[in-house]
């Protein structure tokens, strides 16, 4: 049997089609739908990748249909670093590596969720005035889609000023100060204490910090032109200076630095070191 479309590539044109009948009913065929003109838009006020709002929103019961979408919140993108944990509705929210030009159409991209190794394959598509994305709802739970968000406007991060986190404050052996600082802040941060950033190498002791587990970033701080750029997050422990690793996301706002910490400590054993050093 020959079947016929008409789709909009030319005035007047159409393809056609000879198709052959799918095995049973689970197979169908589908028709291409243009992303720019058939996205349907995220209005929920908790896909935004600054707040901490752990709802238990799964895609499965609130993202709807598959198909192509767009987002009212935020930059009305998705994050191209790493978001913090459990920002948004969920506990792993996605993000992609770059965003493509208007000139190249639909393309793949793979999103990925920080403290997860689940990835997920989409279709992305910059219209000129908003990005559109073919997502699903197929998702498993606790993962969602959130929006990137300007980080350096003071209600999108938490100020910091407890100074037991400097680079020489120190505590030795079984004395360490035990506080949930950074754990209770899993979205971004920026801290008003020193030099108002992280190491950029292992502290030079153990207990450095007033924290067993001492954090530092493993890179270079980005300047403000790079926007929220992924680094390596190592924790010293043990004279092992990289004794374990994980994700931190910054942003140079220009006269101070915010941090989305994507892999937050496990417990108030492990700390972040701001630096008191003019390096």
């Amino acid at each position: 049997q020959w079947y016929q479309r008409r789709v909009a590539i030319t005035a007047g044109g159409f393809y056609l089609y000879r198709l052959r009948e799918t095995p049973n009913h689970q197979y169908r065929y589908c028709e291409a739908t243009e992303g720019c003109k058939n996205a349907r838009t995220l209005t929920d006020n908790w896909r935004i990748n600054s707040r901490r709002v752990l709802t238990g929103r799964y895609e499965t019961s609130y993202f709807g249909n598959d198909g192509w979408v767009t987002f009212s919140q935020g930059l009305k993108r998705l994050p191209e670093a790493p978001p913090p944990k459990s920002v948004g509705g969920c506990t792993y929210n996605g993000y992609i590596d770059s965003h493509p030009s208007k000139e190249e159409g639909a393309v793949s991209r793979t999103m990925r969720f920080p403290g997860s190794t689940k990835e997920e394959q989409i279709q992305v598509q910059n219209c000129g005035d908003k990005y559109v994305y073919f997502l699903t709802r197929s998702i498993q739970n606790d993962y969602c889609y959130v929006a990137d968000t300007d980080v350096c406007d003071a209600q999108h991060y938490t100020v910091i000023t407890d100074e037991r986190r400097l680079q020489y404050s120190f505590a030795y052996g079984t004395g360490h100060t035990r506080f949930n600082l950074d754990n209770q802040f899993n979205g971004w941060i920026r801290y008003k204490i020193g030099k108002g950033r992280l190491m950029e190498q292992p502290p030079a002791l153990d207990g450095m910090c007033t924290t067993e587990l001492q954090g530092w970033v493993n890179g270079e701080h980005p300047t403000p032109d790079e926007g929220v750029v992924k680094r390596e997050l190592c924790w010293r422990y043990q004279q092992k200076d990289c004794y374990s690793k994980g994700e931190i996301s910054i942003k140079n706002c220009g006269g101070f630095y915010v941090y989305g910490i994507a892999t937050p400590p496990p417990n108030n054993q492990y700390g972040h070191c701001v630096g008191t050093l003019p390096w």
